[in-house]
């Protein structure tokens, strides 16, 4: 699978150097359930890097693995959100996660860690959904 497949428009998005394979091991070693390929794809890519959504008061502003990795490890996001994997967030104050209590595919839930996990609202409903919306034109009628 290729990068273009998997970002809406691979074009806008803002790349850093992607990931060296040592630290994606690191990642798949430390996260409580495989990851999506999409996920590791895109962080091969570009390790950390950033695109607009489609909601005009958003943009995806991907996690480079070593924050990934730290989330995961016993930061506050582990211990307050349980069985929620962050993976990015929006350049403010909202981050987003892959909610793993489910079965698969995990859906995409955007939340705002000072109101607490009652804020945490679904996005999209696959990862790769989430992805394929990156970099996509915000629809006119709904602007």
């Amino acid at each position: 699978m290729e990068v273009s497949e998997i970002l809406g428009n691979a074009e806008d998005w803002y790349r850093l150097p992607g990931a060296p394979e040592e630290q994606i091991a690191i990642l798949i070693e430390s996260a409580p359930v495989e990851l999506p390929e999409e996920l590791l794809i895109l962080l091969r890519y570009s390790n950390g890097g950033e695109g607009e959504l489609p909601s005009a008061e958003m943009a995806f502003v991907l996690d480079p693995v070593e924050e990934i990795v730290r989330s995961l490890q016993g930061s506050f996001e582990r211990s307050e959100f349980p069985g929620l994997l962050f993976f990015g967030g929006d350049g403010g104050g909202v981050r987003f996660a892959l909610d793993i209590r489910d079965k698969l595919p995990w859906p995409v839930v955007a939340v705002d860690p000072i109101a607490g996990r009652e804020s945490a609202e679904i996005v999209a409903s696959s990862i790769t959904e989430f992805l394929k919306s990156v970099g996509r034109a915000v629809d006119e009628k709904h602007a």
